[in-house]
């Protein structure tokens, strides 16, 4: 209804997407025509314009603490992670190659961010430093603007859980620290094929 509202109020009805409630329920993120906003979950009100490009941005994924959100754009070309911080009001570029940067989704502590680049790698990035580091490498023939993630962490924070393509074309789930090493696959089934891995509340099983 929130959402409705904020569409009202602009005059539309179509152009929608990327849709995601913050963790404490007060406020909502969306794309619209290409760019981010962000409004109260309560009645929709005026919608904050967190973008005003000429690019597409998608993929918005809130930080536990509502403060922040981390999105995708293409400003640039390729496609790269942003953060946005409603108490700064500022926004912060935090990957910068010539790769596509993609699907990004926070640590539990909120000090992490993981995302797949290139199809090639799924890295780690440290918000405070942007510092990044290669946790696996494989491939992760994810399209360039799935909503969501083909992999998570543990709500402990202590392992990722993640979808990955073997050299016979078989689509499996792996786990590996999240620090970074030895990967463990979990699942052997003969599929070209996968959805989204979930972790349980309580971290015991996957699905």
């Amino acid at each position: 209804h929130a959402l409705k509202a904020v569409l009202k109020k602009r005059g539309l009805t179509t152009g929608v997407g990327d849709l995601a409630l913050s963790p404490d329920g007060r406020k909502i993120a969306f794309v619209m025509h290409g760019d981010v906003f962000a409004a109260s979950a309560k009645d929709g009100g005026d919608a904050a314009r967190v973008t005003t490009t000429h690019a597409s941005e998608g993929q918005v994924a809130w930080a536990g603490d509502s403060r922040r959100v981390v999105y995708s754009s293409d400003r640039d070309g390729a496609w790269h992670l942003y953060l946005y911080d409603f108490g700064s009001q500022q926004e912060r570029r935090l990957t910068n190659t010539v790769g596509n940067d993609v699907t990004p989704v926070w640590s539990p502590d909120n000090k992490a961010i993981i995302f797949a680049r290139d199809g090639k790698e799924l890295r780690s990035l440290d918000v405070a430093t942007s510092v990044e580091k290669v946790l696996t490498t494989g491939v992760f023939n994810y399209p360039p603007l799935l909503s969501e993630a083909p992999y998570g962490y543990s709500p402990d924070g202590k392992w990722i859980a993640y979808l990955g393509t073997d050299r016979r074309g078989f689509v499996n789930a792996a786990l590996i620290p999240s620090g970074g090493g030895e990967s463990h696959p979990v699942s052997f089934t003969a599929n070209t094929n996968a959805g989204f891995v979930r972790w349980s509340p309580d971290g015991k099983y996957l699905i």
